[in-house]
């Protein structure tokens, strides 16, 4: 009987303590970014970080140059400010919401473009991807990274040039 009073004791103790709480981390902003590349070729490269700084890099390829192995890779910066982030990262919101069965391709034609695009933290808010994939996922993820990439590519298009290299053939450099 003694026992049970000890018990009802503590139990009432314990409910007049305060509940210990452990914050919990919100996870980090990461950059979102992706790539292209086409038979290894750089077709773009973009970047846009939490804070809004953007990095772009294209292919531009000189007058006459037929060659798709033969250009620089221009690399440009722009800062457009936290909220230029959060209108690209939402831009993947969609994608972040699909299940990983949707990434599944099945028989798709593998000669075209590819690349990565991330839009968060971890291994669910990365995706490889080739052109030619006809899965849910991969139609929501072009959804998302066409008018992201046409967005960085505006507001880069007047940007600081930041690094400029010839991707040609050694000695073939056209003069600027």
């Amino acid at each position: 009987m003694r026992g049970l009073a000890y018990l009802a004791a503590a139990a009432m103790l314990a409910s007049c303590a305060p509940a210990s709480r452990v914050p919990v981390a919100a996870e980090a902003p990461v950059p979102v970014s992706a790539e292209m590349r086409s038979w290894g070729t750089v077709v773009f490269l973009w970047q846009v970080s939490p804070s809004g700084e953007v990095q772009h890099t294209s292919a531009e390829r000189p007058a006459g140059q037929q060659s798709m192995f033969a250009y620089w890779a221009v690399t440009r910066r722009a800062q457009v400010g936290p909220e230029g982030y959060v209108k690209i990262r939402a831009l993947f919101d969609p994608v972040a919401r699909l299940r990983p069965g949707a990434w599944t391709c099945g028989q798709g034609y593998t000669d075209g473009p590819y690349g990565m695009a991330r839009w968060g933290a971890g291994e669910r808010a990365t995706a490889s991807y080739h052109s030619g994939c006809p899965s849910r996922g991969a139609t929501a993820l072009f959804a998302a990274l066409d008018p992201a990439t046409k967005q960085v590519e505006a507001w880069t298009a007047n940007g600081e040039v930041i690094s400029r290299e010839w991707m040609g053939p050694p000695g073939e450099e056209p003069k600027r």
